[in-house]
């Protein structure tokens, strides 16, 4: 008999005995462990379930799902996410073994794992950012991956298009896992921008990729990246001295909350360069009375260095 005829969690239906059943933690423990793959997917669904229903019941889980998360099936890591994701707005001080491997599924080569990974860690950083230092790597290698297209457009045969949103089957689907892929490089951005308000110094290595990053397509990586160039320059201005016409050029954008992190950084960044640009950022009458005041502010800063 094999251990997916006899395991105990099997006899458990997610779809229909749960979030009633009683199921003790030891059980879907066992089964993440088993060396049964067909027992290890079930007990994870059955952990994603119970943890959608109550995160109290799969909190003492969250070492085994961590764990469970570098399973070789992506349906256990999947289903772990989701139960360690349900976990994090509950406990975040539990999901600490779990950070490594989520910080990795960040760039995982599926957008929905990438979205989940995301979830939890967006809330796992609001309370322990510190937890992030030793993975500043990693985030931005998440930061910085562009979105793909799950789905080869050329290869779909014609089809008709969605009256409401005039776009063939992939193309609907290649757009869904692109916003997801998105919310994780913006996620893993702030996570970055975050862990650097913690600790400037596990970022200041980084400077040549955070100045990379300011030229992102995508406004809320761009923006987290500059922000993380003005809490390192806060520290230590001459660690950022490359970063600062980047930075200066960054002046020109539409969007005014990039614009006013980059002015920060710039008046951190103490470089009387920056000067010029930013007195003709406050004479533009075409920006917000609040923008204009910042850079008229920063520039009388710089000049008297």
């Amino acid at each position: 008999m094999t251990d997916a005829e006899r395991h105990e969690i099997m006899a458990v239906d997610p779809e229909t005995d749960l979030p009633e059943a009683e199921v003790a933690p030891e059980t879907v423990r066992s089964g993440l462990d088993s060396d049964d793959t067909i027992v290890r997917m079930h007990a994870a669904k059955v952990a994603a379930v119970l943890g959608r229903a109550d995160a109290e019941r799969v909190a003492p889980l969250a070492d085994d799902l961590a764990d469970a998360l570098d399973d070789e099936r992506n349906v256990v890591s999947f289903q772990s996410a989701i139960a360690l994701a349900c976990i994090a707005e509950e406990d975040v001080d539990r999901l600490e073994p779990a950070v490594p491997e989520l910080v990795a599924m960040l760039s995982d080569e599926f957008a929905d794992v990438r979205e989940l990974s995301a979830r939890a860690l967006a809330t796992v950083v609001q309370d322990r950012s510190d937890l992030f230092v030793d993975h500043v790597d990693g985030l931005i290698a998440a930061a910085g991956q562009e979105p793909e297209n799950v789905l080869d457009p050329e290869a779909e045969p014609e089809a008709e298009l969605d009256p409401e949103t005039v776009q063939s089957p992939t193309q609907t689907v290649n757009k869904e896992k692109h916003v997801q892929q998105m919310l994780a490089r913006e996620t893993a951005a702030n996570v970055l921008a975050e862990t650097a308000t913690h600790d400037p110094a596990a970022a200041e290595p980084h400077v040549p990729d955070l100045v990379d990053l300011l030229s992102d397509p995508n406004i809320g990586v761009a923006t987290a990246a500059a922000d993380v160039l003005g809490t390192v320059a806060e520290e230590n201005p001459a660690a950022v001295a490359d970063a600062v016409d980047p930075l200066r050029d960054l002046l020109d954008e539409d969007d005014e909350n990039l614009v006013a992190v980059a002015v920060r950084a710039l008046g951190f960044a103490d470089d009387p360069a920056a000067v010029p640009e930013l007195r003709e950022l406050a004479a533009d009458e075409d920006r917000s009375e609040d923008l204009r005041d910042l850079a008229a502010e920063t520039a009388d800063y710089l000049a008297d260095r």
